[in-house]
């Protein structure tokens, strides 16, 4: 049947449907590329271990994943930090108070006594003294085990929630034994890269953000950029803000 004037101007819109649709699917194969990295920490002595068997995957960033991130950054992990922030500062003030407690010991201790009084004295005072430490020591300790126990208690929090974004992940592999990851075709879009390397009972997180556009992307997880970790022997890795 010929066309008629009113079927002109469907016709038109017909093929521009058409034409559109090829576009936004070449638009869509434009925007899928490859993410890839190393996974690599130096230690204290500059050796760089490779994190071989180190498993990285993709979680989609939208807001329920975004919302859940920023809990474990801005409360979990600042609370973990807080938290191992005090265990070494009273660490650091047990051992000033047993050290000057020995340095003052020796300072009493330099005169010699002459006298059978002045050797009751220095005795007398050498016990108080060792008292009195002993006594700031216990106290000491007692706050170190509290404070250590609730590092633990926030450290466990941090990598239970951690754990819990990465189950978010739609995509996920394993490094091989150089420590490399690929991901392929990744489609375009804002995502989150979350990886965990274990270090005997420790372990060491990423959680990268990423816009996967046109063009490949090379990721490494280095100490530099690991949100979370505990120094574990000679890892140059602690406990950090972001």
């Amino acid at each position: 049947m010929p066309k008629t004037d009113a079927m002109k101007p469907m016709s038109a819109l017909h093929n521009f449907s058409l034409v559109a649709c090829v576009l936004i699917t070449l638009t869509s194969c434009a925007r899928t590329s490859n993410a890839s990295g190393d996974v690599f920490l130096t230690t204290k002595t500059a050796d760089v271990k490779r994190g071989a068997g180190t498993p990285i995957c993709l979680a989609e960033s939208n807001a329920a994943t975004l919302s859940e991130w920023q809990v474990i950054r801005d409360d979990l992990i600042k609370r973990a930090i807080t938290g191992g922030s005090d265990v070494l500062a009273h660490h650091d003030l047990f051992r000033s108070t047993f050290n000057a407690a020995q340095e003052a010991r020796f300072q009493r201790n330099l005169k010699e006594p002459t006298t059978f009084a002045e050797r009751l004295n220095l005795a007398e005072a050498n016990m108080t003294a060792s008292r009195d430490t002993q006594q700031r020591l216990t106290a000491l300790k007692k706050q170190i085990d509290q404070k250590q126990h609730d590092w633990d208690r926030h450290t466990a929090a941090v990598y239970e929630a951690l754990e819990g974004l990465g189950r978010r992940c739609t995509r996920a592999v394993v490094t091989d034994v150089n420590g490399h990851y690929t991901f392929a075709e990744v489609a375009g879009g804002p995502v989150l890269l979350v990886g965990k390397l274990p270090i005997r009972a420790a372990k060491i997180y990423w959680v990268i953000s990423l816009m996967i556009a046109d063009k490949d992307q090379k990721v490494d997880l280095t100490n530099a950029n690991a949100v979370f970790g505990v120094e574990q022997d000679e890892v140059q890795t602690a406990i950090r803000p972001l």
